[in-house]
């Protein structure tokens, strides 16, 4: 696994799945977005690491979308938003983008614990702070904020 800095697409896993996201048909983006955001969004238990940095893509796939996104449009996410393409994401993406990005980001995610373990915690916490802020920004009201932003604001997991 490599990975270069803590912005969304910043590590081979998410970078290869912005390149599929990329090869989707134009019909069928929108779908891989859901699936991605709602695989991590109903993991019970342990979030495997590449379900949980894919999630982070995706959910920075969906803050593009919002007032202030482009500040996640990367050379390594699909390179369709590089180009200004939009997808038309249907209502309650975002809710689920903050869904899925608070399992990505939980005590039980791998990528938290790999944070953790190299003592980069507090970096990544803010990266995922800054895009959850403008998901949330973006309209959506999560019931579990509070808890996902304490987390956030400390910088430890659990």
């Amino acid at each position: 696994m490599g990975t270069w800095g803590f912005g969304p697409f910043d590590n081979d896993t998410a970078a290869d799945w912005a390149g599929d996201l990329h090869e989707a048909a134009q019909a069928e983006r929108v779908k891989v977005v859901r699936a991605t955001l709602e695989r991590a969004a109903g993991a019970h238990g342990d979030v495997e690491y590449s379900t949980a940095v894919e999630a982070i893509a995706a959910a920075a796939v969906v803050a593009i979308h919002s007032p202030g996104g482009e500040k996640f449009v990367s050379i390594y996410g699909p390179d369709f938003v590089e180009a200004g393409e939009r997808l038309d994401l249907p209502d309650g993406m975002l809710v689920l983008a903050l869904r899925a990005l608070d399992r990505a980001t939980s005590a039980e995610s791998h990528s938290t614990e790999l944070w953790a373990e190299a003592g980069l915690l507090a970096e990544a916490m803010a990266a995922m702070k800054s895009l959850y802020d403008l998901l949330e920004y973006g309209g959506a009201v999560h019931p579990d904020a509070g808890e996902q932003l304490a987390l956030f604001d400390d910088g430890s997991v659990g």
